[in-house]
């Protein structure tokens, strides 16, 4: 079984599977065309992102997957997304990650106050885990 593209009137149509090509319908301007799948990877990170163009080609219908490294700012929104997910688990109600949260909450606060220091507050513990993450 193979892929092919329905071309009517030059444009694209839809991507169906048969075992051998279809008959073109000149009348009626269909072509089917071969699918070709190409991707070209220019990464050099672990943070990717993807883009797909297609393009109809005289004699394939080719789909083109250019694999490249996200730009510094898509890093920094992935890796805030990242740190905001984590964080809000500890928010989650009934959570075994909230109560460990609290545990290590209080028992710094416990330690600091052995120690003469202030406690912290809890925006600050959640500023220092973020800082962790």
């Amino acid at each position: 079984m193979a892929q092919f593209a329905l071309i009517r009137d030059g444009a694209f149509v839809e991507i169906r599977t048969y075992p051998s090509k279809p008959d073109d319908i000149a009348h009626k301007n269909v072509v089917w065309l071969p699918v070709v799948r190409e991707t070209v990877d220019t990464s050099q990170t672990e943070y990717k992102k993807n883009a797909t163009e297609s393009i109809v080609q005289q004699d394939s219908y080719l789909i083109r997957t250019t694999i490249s490294d996200m730009t510094q700012q898509e890093v920094d929104a992935v890796v805030n997304a990242e740190q905001t997910a984590a964080l809000a688990k500890l928010d989650v109600t009934n959570s075994l990650l909230k109560a460990l949260g609290v545990v290590m909450f209080e028992l710094v606060n416990d330690v600091r106050t052995l120690k003469g220091q202030q406690p912290i507050t809890a925006q600050q513990f959640r500023n220092y885990v973020k800082g962790k993450l």
